[in-house]
């Protein structure tokens, strides 16, 4: 039987039918978010008029609603899982869903509204 057959066979034993497989995680899908997330990023701290060539700009950034300290904390995170995994022998596929997941969300919270 095959698994296209194993599918059948537990659709009609236990009345549930199974997702299709998913693909392999790749790092091309969380350096596209990244890229979008950062174009978001600097277009907002500029309509803001945050400058980020300085030291404290994080700082600046919140004080001005440009994101708060859980946007700062996980565009830090992101980056250190996109750097790490981009120079690892080894894809983590843990890691890089979960930074699928955390640049969709602050994408959604950094994309204009209407």
């Amino acid at each position: 039987m095959g698994i296209r057959g194993s599918g059948v066979a537990a659709q009609g034993l236990f009345g549930v039918t199974p997702s299709p497989p998913k693909p392999a995680p790749t790092l091309e899908h969380p350096i596209v978010l990244w890229n979008r997330l950062e174009e978001q990023f600097r277009a907002k701290l500029g309509k803001a008029g945050v400058d980020r060539g300085r030291t404290f700009f994080w700082e600046e950034a919140m004080s001005k609603g440009v994101l708060d300290s859980d946007d700062a904390q996980a565009l830090t995170e992101l980056r250190m899982i996109r750097n790490k995994q981009v120079h690892s022998s080894k894809i983590d596929s843990k890691q890089v869903e979960y930074a699928v997941g955390l640049a969709e969300h602050l994408l959604e919270k950094m994309e204009p509204t209407g």
